[in-house]
């Protein structure tokens, strides 16, 4: 069984006191504020403070993203609507929690269904995505899906089942984090954009000799929102004391 493992550990204390300066930045934030301000990078990690939690991504993030995420973890925490959404969908939470655990895959990756259909099983894009997982209709045929009954006369659609499409969403991230070199970033980007759309983007970056990183390749706007969503999450959800959230009699987030 292949083990994801991240390779940055940060010191706890350090931790804890990016997570008291960031919070306090947090409060005023208005949408307004998020500029496109040049690259000015220096390490930052979405902490767990638990020393033993591993974050999704070690990464490196500008300023402009680090606002991003601060706008989210503001949007995400008001209004208790976290809470509610947890009590609504613990069932669907676990079960995917239980199969990343089964897989040795990071347990932020639960998180995308929150961001992708609330874990609503019938949400529907205006594309045709369908399910918790937002999974497309040539997708959810390339993973068993979507296939025609043996009669030939109907069609059969499970991207609304929780087994089914969390196992062929996890089949095909795991993919995707192998063809885009073992980098989340790029996976997640790959989900959410398409993986050819990726490709051509790193393609275009390296022939005019740029970075192929997911911070600096021409993104769809949502695709460069949906990064900074997931982290603002796990930031959220590794420390659900600090923002009022009570995970531990509805879900086993660890």
């Amino acid at each position: 069984m292949k083990n994801y493992k991240f390779p940055v550990k940060i010191n706890q204390l350090l931790i804890a006191s990016f997570i008291a300066i960031y919070c306090c930045q947090l409060i005023a934030m208005p949408q307004s504020k998020i500029t496109n301000n040049k690259f000015n990078q220096y390490s930052l990690l979405p902490p767990p403070i638990k020393p033993d939690s591993n974050p999704i991504i070690p990464i490196n993030i500008d300023a402009k993203n680090q606002k991003l995420i601060s706008y989210y973890i503001h949007a995400y925490s008001k209004d208790n609507q976290l809470s509610k959404l947890i009590k609504r969908s613990k069932y669907f939470l676990q079960h995917v929690i239980t199969e990343l655990k089964k897989r040795n895959l990071p347990k932020e990756l639960a998180l995308l269904p929150i961001i992708e259909s609330a874990y609503q099983p019938s949400a529907m894009s205006n594309k045709g995505a369908y399910g918790i997982w937002q999974i497309s209709y040539i997708t959810g045929k390339r993973y068993g899906l979507i296939y025609t009954r043996q009669d030939l006369r109907s069609t059969k659609d499970s991207r609304s089942d929780l087994i089914a499409s969390t196992n062929a969403a996890l089949n095909y991230l795991e993919f995707l984090y192998e063809r885009f070199d073992n980098d989340w970033l790029l996976a997640l980007a790959a989900y959410n954009a398409g993986e050819g759309r990726i490709s051509r983007a790193i393609k275009n970056n390296k022939y005019i000799g740029k970075n192929a990183n997911y911070w600096t390749l021409p993104l769809p706007k949502q695709t460069k929102h949906y990064v900074p969503k997931l982290l603002a999450l796990s930031i959220i959800f590794n420390n659900p004391k600090q923002f009022g959230l009570d995970l531990t009699t509805v879900i086993n987030y660890k």
